[in-house]
């Protein structure tokens, strides 16, 4: 969930009033969430844009994650929640408050202080919807002049569900070497183990720079490169420009939860093969990669001609 926030406040960045100052408090190791990746980025881009809305004569948007636990009276108050491990995102604004008589209804479909024309008030009754659908919960604590602090509640997973034995015997493999980065450390392990149950060798970095200098120094041993989009230090689509500049022709697999905030048509051109949508299986990711392979010997049969 880190890399959703960061991608999603990097996008909030160039509509948000540069009077507004953004504080990120994001740690690399949150724990795991099960959600839909594209209904998460909504819950985020709507509270910070109402966020933004509420402060415009400036002021300080801060966005936050932390691995909370609730327990039973933490949860008093809230609605089919329920005792447990959660992530917890917090987005809180020093904009002129929300008035006590309004509070409750701020999640109510229509419901607006807005201006006619200004918008419906439908965003916050969306991310209501979300958080009840996932399992979570939601807080606000407000008081005019004072600003406003909305705290998301989503279930975190403790471990990636791990991949039957049997499953592995319908995905395609090979004995290539694979260069895997993504920043989120269960997504590494999980994918490193299921690929080398596969039967290739894989390294696998959670940092772009670390992997992007492995590729400097040994860029012969590897035969494809799958990378997440969203990273610290470094993006996905970036670090596949540095490794074709290193090496052109190289398989390149991105993956990402966000296709329309990159220009597949220019890293295309400029070599990258493949663009899956996260969250993804690992079959579809063997699929791919296996598809990528098959479509370099082939382009290597004909060059042989």
């Amino acid at each position: 969930m880190d890399g959703i926030v960061n991608e999603s406040v990097r996008l909030l960045r160039a509509s948000i009033p540069t009077s507004i100052e953004i504080k990120l408090d994001v740690p690399p190791n949150i724990s795991t969430i099960k959600a839909n990746a594209t209904q998460i980025q909504q819950i985020i881009i709507n509270l910070c844009t109402n966020a933004s809305h509420a402060m415009a004569q400036g002021g300080v948007l801060s966005v936050s994650l932390s691995d909370v636990e609730l327990t039973a009276p933490l949860i008093r108050g809230y609605t089919k929640i329920k005792v447990g491990s959660y992530v917890q995102l917090a987005v809180k604004d020093t904009g002129h408050g929300i008035d006590p008589s309004i509070l409750e209804n701020i999640f109510d479909p229509y419901f607006t202080t807005k201006e006619t024309g200004k918008g419906t008030g439908m965003g916050l009754a969306i991310v209501h919807g979300i958080v009840q659908n996932h399992g979570g919960g939601l807080s606000v604590e407000s008081a005019p002049g004072e600003g406003t602090l909305i705290k998301v509640f989503i279930p975190s997973v403790k471990e990636v569900p791990a991949v039957k034995e049997e499953s592995y015997k319908k995905m395609p493999a090979g004995n290539e070497q694979i260069l895997f980065v993504d920043d989120e450390e269960s997504i590494v392990d999980v994918t490193k183990k299921a690929f080398s149950k596969l039967g290739y060798t894989v390294k696998a970095f959670t940092k772009p720079t670390e992997a992007l200098d492995e590729f400097t120094k040994n860029f012969d041993d590897y035969d494809v490169v799958i990378t997440d989009m969203t990273m610290p230090q470094m993006s996905g689509d970036v670090l596949a420009k540095q490794i074709l500049k290193i090496r052109p022709g190289i398989p390149i697999i991105i993956c990402t939860g966000y296709s329309d905030t990159i220009n597949i048509q220019n890293l295309k051109r400029v070599g990258v093969n493949s663009f899956l949508n996260k969250p993804i299986e690992i079959n579809v990711l063997a699929n791919a990669v296996r598809e990528a392979l098959n479509k370099k010997q082939i382009n290597r049969s004909y060059d042989e001609i």
